[in-house]
C-alpha cells in the first residue's frame, strides 16, 4: 500500500482519538488528591449500582429473547411472522421514551410516581427495549443450524429441554455473547432512562460532577474510566465475533426444519416471548398516539415540525459522512496485509465504545480553544465518531463477501482499480450502503447525551424536546415529539430490512436459493 493511504489511516485515527485524548489529559489531573472531590465510597456505590443495572437488565433481554428466538426458528405456529417482526420492533423506541410513557401511564392509574422510580423497573424497561440485540444473532445462529446434529442428538436419546441446555445452546453461545456485551454497552451508556428512573450509576455521576459541580477533572476521570471499561466490552465483542460458530460452519447443510406446535402447549413460552413486543413497543405506541389525540392536531404539528425538520438534516448529514468515512476504511481493511496499518484502521472505527456523555466531555475539551462548542461542526463531529462502527461493520460485512476472482478478472481485463471499485464494487456494496445509511439515522436519531452537550443554543431535535419536557416532569406533552421519533425510526428499520439489515426470511434456504437466482439472471 502506497503513501497516501497510510497518511489517510493517519488521519481517521487522529481526528477519532483526538476527543478521547483531550479528556485523558484534563483527567490526569484529577489524580491529584487535593483538587478531586470523588470519593472511594461514590465511585464503589456508583460502580456497583451500574454493573447490577447491566447484570439485571441483560439476564432479563436474554430471556425474553431466547424464548422468541427458539420460537421462531424451530416452530411454525399462527402469528410468527408478526412475533418476529414485533421482535425487532422494540428498536424503534429508545428506552428513555418507554420510560417515559410506562410512568406516564401508570401515573394516570393512581400509583405515585417516587414507588415506579427505582433499579427494578430500570432493569425491565432496558430488558424489553434491548431484547432485539440479542434476538436477531441469536435467531439467525438457530436457524442456521446444521439438521444433523439435532438428529444425532436425538437419536443418542436426548429430546426436548435437555436438547436445547446441552446441545444448542452451547452452539449458539458466542452469537448470545455478542448480543449480550452489545446489550450492555447499550445501558453503560444510556443517560435518559436512568436519569428519569432515579438510579445513579456512573453515567449520571459524571453529568453530575460536570454541571452539578462544575468539577471538569473528576467528571473527566470518571468519563475516562466508563470509556475504558466500554472499550473493553467491545473488544470482547470483536474477538467473540471471530470465533467461527458451528451454525455458521454449517450453512452449507441442510438446516433444522420447523414443525407445527399447539398453542396451548408453547403458551407460557409464547407469553415471554411476546413481552418485548407487546409491552416494549405496541404499549408505548398506543399511549403515544393516545395522548396525540387528545391535543389539539395544530398543536401537534407546530411541536413536531421544527425539531423533526432538525433531526433529519443532521440524521441525514452525520449518515452521509459516516458512509463516506467507511469507504474508504473499509477499503483499507481490506486491502492492507500489515497488521499495524490495519490495527490502527481498526481503532479509528471504534467509536461505539464511547458513550454520548464521554463523547461529548472530550469534544467539549477539545473544540473550546477553537470556540467550536455550541456548533453544527462539534455535534455533526461527534455523530461520525459516536456512529462510525455502525457504518463500518454494515459495509464490512458485505464487502468481506464479495469473492476476490471478481475483482482480480476485471484488473485482468484491463480495468484501473477506480474502474473495478465504480463498476464492480460498488453496485455490490449498494444496498450495504444504504443499510448503513439507514441505521446510522436510526441512533443519531435517538441519541440524547451527545445531542444534549454539543447542540447549538436554540436548536432542538427531537430527542433533546422529548427530554427537556420529560424533565420538567410534563409527560403528556412529550407525546407528539416522541411519537415522530418513533415513526421515523420505524421507517427506518422496515426500509433497513427490506435491504436484507436483519435475517427475517420465512426460510434461509429460500432466501439463498433466490438470491442466487438473482445474481445469475
Amino acid at each position: 500500500m502506497n503513501f497516501y493511504p497510510r497518511l489517510l489511516i493517519i488521519s481517521l485515527v487522529f481526528v477519532f482519538a483526538a476527543p478521547v485524548v483531550a479528556l485523558l489529559g484534563e483527567a490526569v489531573s484529577a489524580l491529584d488528591a487535593e483538587t478531586s472531590q470523588v470519593s472511594a465510597s461514590d465511585l464503589v456505590r456508583t460502580g456497583t449500582q451500574s454493573l447490577l443495572l447491566v447484570l439485571g437488565s441483560v439476564l432479563g433481554a436474554s430471556a425474553f429473547a431466547l424464548c422468541t428466538a427458539y420460537l421462531c426458528a424451530r416452530y411454525n405456529f399462527t402469528g410468527r411472522k408478526i412475533l418476529l417482526w414485533g421482535s425487532i420492533l422494540p428498536l424503534s423506541i429508545p428506552s428513555y421514551l418507554t420510560a417515559y410513557t410506562w410512568i406516564d401511564f401508570l401515573i394516570d392509574q393512581g400509583i405515585p410516581g417516587g414507588q415506579l422510580r427505582n433499579s427494578p423497573m430500570a432493569c425491565l424497561i432496558f430488558a424489553l427495549s434491548l431484547s432485539p440485540y440479542i434476538f436477531l444473532p441469536t435467531f439467525t445462529a438457530l436457524s442456521q443450524m446444521p439438521c444433523s446434529l439435532i438428529e444425532n442428538a436425538r437419536l443418542l436419546g436426548t429430546g426436548g429441554a435437555r436438547l436445547f441446555w446441552r446441545l444448542e445452546l452451547p452452539l449458539i453461545r458466542s452469537s448470545l455473547l455478542a448480543g449480550l456485551l452489545l446489550a450492555g454497552l447499550e445501558i453503560l451508556a444510556d443517560f435518559g432512562t436512568v436519569d428519569f428512573m432515579a438510579v445513579d450509576t456512573w453515567t449520571t455521576a459524571i453529568y453530575r460532577y460536570w454541571f452539578g459541580r462544575n468539577d471538569r477533572q473528576t467528571a473527566s476521570l470518571l468519563a475516562i474510566g466508563l470509556f475504558l471499561f466500554c472499550a473493553f466490552i467491545l473488544f470482547l465483542e470483536s474477538q467473540n465475533r471471530h470465533k467461527k460458530s458451528v451454525a455458521a460452519s454449517g450453512r452449507g447443510a441442510s438446516t433444522v426444519q420447523r414443525s407445527q406446535l399447539p398453542w396451548l402447549t408453547m403458551s407460557p413460552v409464547l407469553l415471554a416471548a411476546a413481552c418485548p413486543a407487546l409491552f416494549g413497543f405496541l404499549l408505548p405506541l398506543i399511549i403515544l398516539i393516545f395522548r396525540v389525540t387528545q391535543s389539539n392536531a395544530s398543536e401537534f404539528w407546530i411541536s413536531v415540525m421544527t425539531p423533526a425538520g432538525t433531526t433529519l438534516v443532521l440524521a441525514s448529514i452525520a449518515s452521509l459522512v459516516v458512509v463516506l468515512f467507511a469507504l474508504p476504511l473499509v477499503w483499507i481493511l481490506r486491502a492492507e496485509k500489515n497488521r499495524a496499518i490495519q490495527f490502527f484502521a481498526r481503532v479509528s472505527s471504534l467509536g461505539y465504545a464511547i458513550p454520548g456523555g464521554v463523547l461529548g466531555l472530550g469534544l467539549l475539551i477539545l473544540l473550546a480553544p477553537f470556540s467550536l462548542t455550541g456548533s453544527f461542526f462539534g455535534l455533526i463531529y461527534g455523530y461520525c465518531v459516536r456512529f462510525a462502527t455502525i457504518g463500518t461493520s454494515s459495509i464490512e460485512a458485505r464487502w468481506h463477501s464479495i469473492p476476490h476472482i471478481y475483482e482480480s478478472q476485471a484488473r485482468l481485463l484491463g480495468c484501473s482499480s477506480t474502474g473495478v471499485f465504480l463498476r464492480i464494487t460498488l453496485p455490490l456494496l449498494r444496498r450495504s450502503i444504504l443499510c448503513a445509511f439507514i441505521l446510522t439515522m436510526i441512533d443519531v436519531i435517538k441519541e440524547l447525551p451527545a445531542t444534549m452537550m454539543l447542540r447549538p443554543f436554540n436548536v432542538e431535535t427531537l430527542a433533546i424536546r422529548t427530554y427537556n419536557l420529560a424533565s420538567d416532569e410534563r409527560l403528556a406533552e412529550t407525546a407528539p415529539t416522541a411519537l415522530a421519533m418513533v415513526l421515523l425510526c420505524i421507517a427506518g428499520l422496515c426500509a433497513a430490512q427490506k435491504l436484507g439489515a436483519f435475517s427475517l426470511a420465512e426460510d434461509l434456504r429460500d432466501a439463498k436459493d433466490a438470491t442466487t437466482q438473482k445474481y445469475l439472471h
